[in-house]
């Protein structure tokens, strides 16, 4: 029985060994070279500022306004990839009921690279995307 899953024994010992190995590498080198731990790394942020201050702090508005923008952004972007990904697979159907939606596809990137421009021209005048 042993004999039998020889092979997948040896291979998960032996890929154990390297990840123990690579780890104590790396943890030998960290402490011979002095680049370990700082308070600074300990800290719960890393972000510029001291974290154990007055926790009633005030930010400014524009961190705010640049994570807010930053999100939309993104969300049109992930909503967007889809799209772009299962545009490409459409050139090789050879049915006449695909083209239809091979427009209409076409017509919703457009319109939706078009809101995404007129939203980031938007930002642009209102300067919101300017760094004081």
């Amino acid at each position: 029985m042993i004999f039998e899953h020889l092979t997948i024994i040896s291979a998960i010992l032996f890929s154990s060994i390297i990840a123990i190995g690579l780890f104590s590498i790396v943890y030998f080198l960290i402490k011979v070279s002095g680049l370990g731990l700082h308070i600074e790394k300990l800290a719960a942020y890393e972000c510029g500022f001291y974290p154990f201050e007055d926790t009633r702090q005030m930010f400014r508005i524009r961190y705010y306004l640049i994570a807010i923008l930053f999100i939309i952004f993104d969300l049109e972007i992930i909503l967007l990839i889809p799209l772009i990904a299962f545009y490409p697979d459409m050139f090789f159907l050879s049915d006449n009921d695909f083209l239809l939606y091979y427009y209409q596809e076409f017509f919703v990137i457009v319109v939706f690279l078009v809101i995404i421009t007129l939203g980031f021209s938007y930002e642009w005048m209102k300067a919101a995307l300017y760094w004081e």
